[in-house]
C-alpha cells in the first residue's frame, strides 16, 4: 500500500438529524486529509439531506440521495462509489477520533499483511456520559460465526486491494450485512491478515437512536442472521461437522440475541423464547448455562429439557424491611494483596480506590457465620454510598464468581444499592472497577443486612 493512501468514509444515513451533525464534525477535525466522504442517502426527509449539502470545510464529499431497501444495499452501493484503498463504514451516530484516520494508514504501515485492522469503540449513553469503553478480542473466525465477538465495522480499516471483490455487502440483507461479509472474508484470509489494534478510536451512542440498542430489533436480527449462516453452510455440502457447526452457531445466534434483550429489556417474553429455540439447537451450551444462572429465569435439565423457573428475588425491597445485625461487617472490609493499586482506608466513611484494569477485583466486605437460622425469606445487603469519580460495580461473591452485579457511577450521586442474597455458599460482597480503564473512587457510609417476607431462607457459611 502506498505511503498516503486515500481512505474512503462510506456513510450510509437515512433520517439522521441531529446526531449525523457530529459525525460530519469528527471528520472536519480529521488530523490526515487524504480522504473522501462518500454519502449514501436512503431518501431522507427530515433535513438530513439539506444539512449534507450545506457541509462545508469538506472539499471530498459526494451525496448521492435514492431510496433504498436497508442498509445492506445502502452501504453496497456507498462502496461501489468509492475510489480509496482504504475503505471504513461509518454511521451517523458514531465520530471518530481527530487522530482515527491517521491512525489508521499508520497501522497499516506497521503491518503490511493485514487486509482489515480494527480497533475499539467508546459507548456514551443518550445523555452523552461515557459508560463503557469496548475493546473487542483478536480475530477468531470460529467466535465470529457463533456471535460470540463482535467486530465493530465503524472501527475497521478495510484494505481494497486484498480484499478484491469481497468487499461488498449483500444488497438483499435488511440488517446484519457485516455478519455475513465476516463470514464471507473470514473463510477466505488467513487470521494474520486480521488485526487488532486495543485502543478506541471513535466514539458511538448506545441509545434507542441505534437498531442495535433497541430490544425489538432483534427479531429481524436473527432471523437474518440464520438466513446468512445457513446459506453459507449449505455451501459447504452436507456431512456430521457441518451438521454439527449449523447447530452450535444456530443457538451461539439466537444466545447473542438473548443476552442483548436480557441487557436491555431484563427477563421478558422476547428474552425467554431465544433461550428456548436456543436450546432446541444446543441444551447444553456453557452460554446459555450462563444465561440461566445470570437472570433466574428458567434451567436446562440433563436431558436438555427447558423449563421456566418461579419469578426471582426482586432487586430491592418494594416494602418495610427488618434489619438484621452481626453478619456484615464493614470495619473488616479489604483488599488481597494481588489486587494491583486496589486500596480500601477505614475511617468515619470506608473509601475504596478500585484497581485500574476494568473489571478488577478491589475490596471484599466479609459475610459472618450465622449461629441461628434466619427467619426471614429474603434478604438483601444495604450498602448507602457514593462514587466520587469512575465505575465500579457491586455484586455478591459466591464460589470464586460474582453475582447480581450493579454498576454505579458518578451520576448516581449518593445512593442505597441494594445486592440479593439468593446464592447459599456466599461469602463476601465485591466491590471491583466498572468497564473503563483507571481507578474509581467510591465512599461506602453504611452496610447492612435487610429482611423481608416470602421465598427461602439463606444463611452463610459456616
Amino acid at each position: 500500500m502506498e505511503q498516503s493512501p486515500l481512505v474512503s468514509l462510506v456513510l450510509s444515513v437515512k433520517n439522521a438529524m441531529p446526531h449525523v451533525r457530529d459525525a460530519i464534525e469528527g471528520l472536519k477535525r480529521q488530523t490526515y486529509r487524504n480522504f473522501e466522504v462518500v454519502v449514501q442517502d436512503g431518501a431522507s426527509t427530515d433535513g438530513t439531506i439539506d444539512y449534507l449539502r450545506s457541509v462545508s470545510g469538506l472539499i471530498n464529499m459526494a451525496i448521492v440521495s435514492e431510496p433504498d431497501s436497508g442498509i445492506g444495499q445502502a452501504y453496497s452501493r456507498g462502496v461501489a462509489r468509492a475510489k480509496g484503498a482504504v475503505v471504513c463504514f461509518i454511521s451517523a451516530d458514531e465520530y471518530l477520533d481527530d487522530d482515527a484516520l491517521e491512525k489508521g494508514v499508520q497501522w497499516f504501515s506497521r503491518h503490511p499483511e493485514a487486509a482489515v485492522i480494527y480497533g475499539g469503540v467508546r459507548l456514551i449513553d443518550a445523555a452523552g456520559r461515557l459508560f463503557q469503553t469496548f475493546i473487542p478480542p483478536p480475530w477468531d473466525w470460529m467466535k465470529v460465526i457463533h456471535n460470540e465477538m463482535v467486530v465493530p465495522m465503524a472501527a475497521t480499516f478495510l484494505d481494497r486491494k486484498r480484499l478484491g471483490a469481497d468487499l461488498q455487502y449483500d444488497e438483499s440483507l435488511l440488517t446484519c450485512p457485516d455478519y455475513d461479509f465476516w463470514l464471507r472474508v473470514g473463510s477466505k484470509l488467513d487470521a494474520a491478515q486480521f488485526v487488532l489494534v486495543p485502543e478506541p478510536i471513535l466514539t458511538a451512542r448506545a441509545d434507542s437512536t441505534s437498531m442495535s440498542f433497541r430490544a425489538g430489533s432483534f427479531s429481524q436480527f436473527t432471523k437474518d442472521k440464520l438466513f446468512i449462516l445457513n446459506r453459507y453452510l449449505n455451501s459447504l455440502g452436507e456431512g456430521r461437522e457441518v451438521a454439527a457447526l449449523r447447530a452450535n452457531a444456530s443457538a451461539g445466534i439466537l444466545i447473542w440475541a438473548a443476552e442483548n434483550v436480557l441487557r436491555l429489556k431484563g427477563v421478558s417474553p422476547d428474552f425467554l423464547k431465544y433461550c428456548r429455540e436456543a436450546a432446541n439447537f444446543d441444551p447444553h451450551s456453557p452460554r446459555l448455562a450462563e444465561l440461566a444462572r445470570i437472570s433466574e429465569a428458567f434451567e436446562i435439565t440433563p436431558s436438555g429439557e427447558f423449563l421456566l423457573r418461579p419469578p426471582p428475588q426482586p432487586q430491592a425491597p418494594n416494602g418495610r424491611t427488618r434489619r438484621v445485625d452481626g453478619i456484615l461487617k464493614l470495619e473488616e472490609m479489604r483488599a488481597e494483596p494481588s489486587w494491583s493499586g486496589a486500596k480500601v482506608e477505614h475511617g468515619v466513611t470506608a473509601r475504596i480506590t478500585t484497581a485500574s484494569d476494568p473489571w478488577g477485583y478491589s475490596a471484599l466486605i466479609p459475610l459472618a457465620s450465622v449461629q441461628k437460622p434466619l427467619t426471614e425469606p429474603w434478604y438483601w445487603v444495604k450498602l448507602n454510598l457514593e462514587v466520587l469519580s469512575g465505575e465500579i460495580g457491586i455484586s455478591l461473591f459466591a464460589n470464586d464468581t460474582v453475582h447480581n452485579e450493579q454498576a454505579i457511577s458518578p451520576e448516581h450521586g449518593r445512593v442505597d444499592v441494594f445486592v440479593r442474597m439468593n446464592q447459599p455458599r456466599a461469602t463476601a460482597i465485591m466491590i471491583r472497577n466498572g468497564s473503563q480503564p483507571g481507578p474509581a473512587v467510591v465512599d461506602i457510609f453504611s452496610a447492612t443486612l435487610e429482611g423481608a417476607p416470602k421465598w427461602v431462607s439463606w444463611s452463610a457459611p459456616e
